[in-house]
């Protein structure tokens, strides 16, 4: 079996070889170029037979030897990121909206791509040790049998020689979990950069729009109502003018999707989405000025 594989593997063209050395290493997208010059972002698949392809769309790809493409660059995430955040600083800037969200992009800017990276890695990294991950699974056990810590104490009498740390069990009998994981991430995200960490109703938290939403190179498009480049531009300057009298305005779409607009003069703040038609559910962005808007999640 291995040997049929390795013949596969000959066969394979130099760009899917080194299609599948960039899929493993930094993930689906990367920079194509083009037999006529061009180039531009495309994202990779493996087919059942493990074929390299060039997705169309999230079902369908084509063999990317059939694709017109002569080699395949990795994105420079990192520059990219510095780019984006450069161009939605600029253009908040200069609208006046989302004064806050200004502010969070310059505190990314200023703490830097690698260090944003490093303290988003914590939320999602495992704070526990393995000896208090036992303590917590005995003190889970012991609650879920309404063994009172009285009780406990007794028990472990007889479980002096096993290495168990019973102040510890005792210590995670009433511990909210979720809290000590959240207590532990903001030291840890503090220790990497305290312009990460804010205070609210009293109490430390880390910026989690900044730590979510910014970590990643922005998403920033032109907002798009109707067919027709006249119409679009006619819907913008419709709500550039609103914008500019602080004025109330709301703007409806249909251009595949279910589109909206919603500018609150009182709060300096616009909202655009994109809804799957009649679902009520799709791409949500923040307008950043009358033309452009940055995502902010789906739903």
């Amino acid at each position: 079996m291995d040997y049929i594989q390795n013949e596969i593997e000959k066969e394979k063209s130099e760009l899917e070889k080194k299609a599948i050395e960039l899929y493993k290493k930094s993930g689906r997208e990367v920079i194509a170029i083009f037999k006529d010059g061009t180039k531009r972002k495309v994202r990779l698949g493996i087919s059942e037979n493990n074929n390299m392809l060039v997705m169309k769309s999230k079902n369908y790809g084509i063999n990317i030897n059939e694709a017109g493409i002569i080699d395949i660059k990795e994105i420079d995430y990192k520059k990219e990121w510095y780019k984006s955040i450069d161009k939605a600083i600029s253009i908040l800037e200069k609208s006046g909206l989302w004064q806050d969200v200004l502010e969070n992009l310059k505190i990314a800017k200023s703490v830097g791509y690698e260090k944003l990276q490093e303290a988003h890695k914590v939320l999602f990294s495992d704070l526990l040790s393995d000896k208090e991950k036992e303590a917590i699974d005995l003190a889970v056990s012991f609650k879920n049998n309404n063994i009172s810590l009285n009780e406990i104490d007794k028990i472990k009498e007889n479980y002096k020689n096993v290495g168990i740390d019973w102040d510890m069990v005792k210590y995670f009998y009433d511990v909210d979990l979720y809290e000590l994981n959240e207590k532990r991430a903001i030291e840890k995200i503090k220790e990497i950069d305290n312009r990460l960490i804010e205070v609210f109703n009293g109490k430390e938290r880390y910026k989690t729009e900044i730590l979510f939403h910014f970590v990643k190179p922005l998403k920033i498009k032109k907002m798009y109502f109707v067919k027709g480049k006249a119409n679009n531009e006619a819907k913008l300057n419709e709500i550039k003018q609103a914008i500019q009298n602080k004025k109330e305005i709301e703007v409806w779409g249909r251009a595949g999707y279910d589109v909206s607009f919603h500018y609150k003069p009182n709060e300096n703040k616009a909202w655009y989405s994109e809804e799957f038609r009649g679902q009520g559910n799709g791409h949500y962005y923040i307008a950043l000025n009358e033309k452009y808007a940055l995502f902010m999640e789906d739903d």
